[in-house]
């Protein structure tokens, strides 16, 4: 996904996810590639031991949607001219005419 064109306007994209977890030293074991999927232009799983939840709710904002083994975080993408819109094939989430990303941080025991 080509996201040259989109203007972040709010919330925390999946790069700046990983790199404050990376600054923080907070190892996480597997990221899934980004791919479009269930509605979201970006949705991302990145996955790390619960033991280290404190940490990363320390490091990281407030997630969007949070549940006892995932949080969930959310970009807001407003389109600019130079978007490629052929991208947006098929179900795309949009929250007040901004595309949404997703990234899903879940936990394991």
């Amino acid at each position: 996904m080509n996201i040259e064109g989109l203007k972040l306007v709010q919330g925390i994209p999946f790069e700046e996810i990983v790199e404050r977890l990376d600054q923080a030293g907070i190892p996480y074991d597997k990221v899934l590639p980004q791919r479009k999927g269930g509605g979201y232009l970006i949705s991302s799983t990145i996955t790390i031991s619960s033991d280290l939840k404190g940490k990363v709710s320390e490091v990281l904002d407030p997630c969007d949607y949070c549940r006892k083994s995932s949080e969930y975080y959310l970009a807001l993408y407003e389109m600019e001219d130079e978007f490629d819109r052929t991208q947006l094939d098929g179900s795309i989430n949009f929250d007040a005419g901004r595309i949404v990303e997703r990234t899903q941080i879940g936990f394991f025991y």
